[in-house]
């Protein structure tokens, strides 16, 4: 299962594979406000569409994943709140943007990519 933000939701997609059709697909299986930061915030019926494995991949994402996107997207905005500032000294945007970019690395390390 994979996670998708919409807008203001975030989509729960499943992907299956048809042996009879010989091709594989996507199906959501749940929806829920980006707002959501933990398991209880989800209505239990809608819960019960989602494997045991599909839980816990949820329980993750609400916990540590999107910690981890929220830091990223700061730190992308450091960066670009550096690079968009260009009257102050050169030598402390440049320290400035550096200890940004290392950030940035940082955090794009944890996230796998």
């Amino acid at each position: 299962m994979f996670f998708r933000e919409r807008g203001k939701r975030v989509q729960c997609i499943r992907s299956y594979y048809d042996k009879v059709k010989k091709h594989g697909g996507q199906l959501i299986v749940l929806s829920f406000p980006n707002s959501t930061d933990d398991i209880k915030g989800i209505d239990p019926v809608l819960r019960k569409r989602l494997t045991k494995d599909e839980l816990d991949q949820l329980k993750t994402y609400l916990s540590e994943d999107r910690k981890t996107v929220e830091n990223l997207i700061e730190h992308l905005d450091t960066c670009s709140i550096a690079l968009m500032k260009r009257s102050f000294d050169k030598a402390a945007d440049i320290k400035g943007l550096k200890r940004a970019s290392n950030n940035l690395n940082k955090t794009i390390s944890k996230v796998g990519l």
